[in-house]
């Protein structure tokens, strides 16, 4: 059954890039925009993944610094290259099961306390990016778009439950016991509630997940620029969300074509082109994909030097009673 997820995974990985390239078979002109795209831009585009990649490794670090598993730079940072490097061939964040498997050899990190960090950073990263979309549209393009307007509502839902759970975690969590039919999710509130306890890992990891989303939306303000294209930043940022959100539904190695799919749809909805977004969307793809296959081999080699314990830790989560 696992081989056939997996099979199934690639095909639509497959299918996603066959569109692309019949795309541009029919639209040769959408080709060379691309093809002509400036040396500083490029450039540029690298610099600002390099920093999202550096920024999404130290927020995973200030997790599992959380369970005081001390890392030094060197090793949460190959950590997370490997990590992302994997994750091109492993659909569906297989790779993560590696990177448990890595800590609870050589740091002990039991595979309860890794979930815990793995739902952690999918619960903040999910919230950030809802959180963000809701005040970029409420104070910023409110009586524009019906579709937008939707969207918001659903994300101001979301946005209030996943408050909720922060604000009474223990109530919630109290309540799912005593109903047998969500003890799935029950671990996920206890999840939640450990992380949220520690005031400090939260505002942090909160602040990075905001700077990666703003750092999404430069990038993408970039690659319009680059393509002779203008277009206001409330918009970027509306696009640089879906990254944050693809973290949720990633069951291609990836996340090769779904994301971009999701981009152009997004894009469409706030008014610009389908060539342009599916052109902005392959450059921003293909610069991540030049660092994630240059820098995982480099995240190897990094791990496979003996890790010294140089980080200082966060002061581990009081029991409550």
């Amino acid at each position: 059954m696992n081989k056939i997820k997996q099979y199934l995974s690639y095909c639509i990985a497959l299918t996603f890039i066959i569109l692309a390239i019949y795309y541009y078979l029919k639209n040769p002109h959408a080709l060379e925009m691309m093809m002509d795209l400036k040396l500083s831009y490029t450039t540029l585009l690298l610099v600002i993944q390099l920093l999202i990649t550096v920024l999404a490794a130290y927020l995973q670090n200030i997790f599992i610094r959380h369970f005081n598993v001390n890392l030094n730079s060197k090793e949460w940072m190959g950590l997370y290259l490997v990590n992302s490097f994997l994750n091109l061939y492993i659909p569906a964040q297989g790779a993560t099961i590696l990177k448990a498997l890595y800590l609870k050899k050589k740091h002990g990190l039991v595979y309860t306390e890794f979930l815990v960090l793995f739902s952690g950073i999918l619960f903040l990263s999910l919230y950030a990016g809802l959180l963000s979309y809701c005040v970029i549209y409420f104070f910023i393009v409110f009586p524009v778009n019906p579709i937008l307007r939707n969207i918001f509502y659903v994300a101001l839902v979301y946005v209030t439950l996943l408050s909720l759970i922060g604000l009474f975690p223990e109530f919630l969590s109290n309540f799912i016991v005593k109903n047998s039919k969500f003890e799935k999710i029950n671990l996920l509130i206890r999840s939640l509630e450990q992380i949220l306890f520690h005031k400090k890992l939260l505002l942090y990891s909160l602040a990075i997940n905001f700077s990666i989303v703003f750092c999404y939306t430069i990038q993408f303000w970039v690659a319009f620029k680059a393509l002779d294209y203008h277009f206001s930043f409330w918009q970027c940022m509306i696009i640089a969300i879906v990254p944050n959100l693809t973290l949720f539904i990633m069951i291609t190695p990836g996340n090769i074509g779904l994301r971009e799919s999701l981009i152009v749809m997004t894009c469409h909805i706030i008014g610009i082109d389908v060539e342009l977004s599916l052109a902005s969307s392959i450059i921003i793809r293909c610069v991540s994909l030049f660092i994630q296959l240059l820098s995982g081999p480099m995240g190897y080699l990094l791990l496979s030097k003996e890790p010294q314990s140089s980080a200082k830790p966060y002061k581990k989560f009081k029991e409550k009673e």
